[in-house]
């Protein structure tokens, strides 16, 4: 049993694992205390409601739907976080340099698997 933390934005679920967790906290850390400026820790795992899963027009971008994430996070311990929610705000949508940041949240289900170890990682790759 491991520990995630979750972020909830205009419906969109992001899931951490407590490493990446660990880093968004030294990350925010480094930034307010302008010693440093470095990439937003990752991965960060996004799903959506069944309903807009449901549509290409996000399945593209986010992990899953909310009975995946569930389905991922059985057995595990979840605990709320503050942190950003990649695909809240639908940037990935409307192209230019914003989406192109946001497109670089995105994840698969196999990274997903892998994160929450439902399979061992030499099944994901063969």
């Amino acid at each position: 049993m491991a520990t995630f933390y979750k972020c909830i934005n205009n419906g969109t679920i992001a899931i951490v694992s407590e490493e990446t967790y660990e880093k968004i906290r030294v990350w925010g850390d480094l930034v307010k205390g302008a010693r440093a400026i470095q990439p937003y820790p990752t991965p960060i795992f996004t799903f959506k409601g069944e309903e807009s899963y449901a549509t290409d027009r996000y399945r593209r971008f986010v992990t899953g739907d909310y009975g995946t994430m569930d389905i991922l996070l059985s057995g595990h311990w979840v605990a709320d976080g503050t942190f950003y929610v990649p695909f809240s705000n639908h940037f990935e949508l409307q192209g230019g340099e914003m989406a192109e940041q946001e497109l670089r949240f995105r994840t698969t289900l196999g990274e997903a698997i892998e994160t929450f170890s439902l399979m061992p990682v030499s099944s994901i790759r063969s």
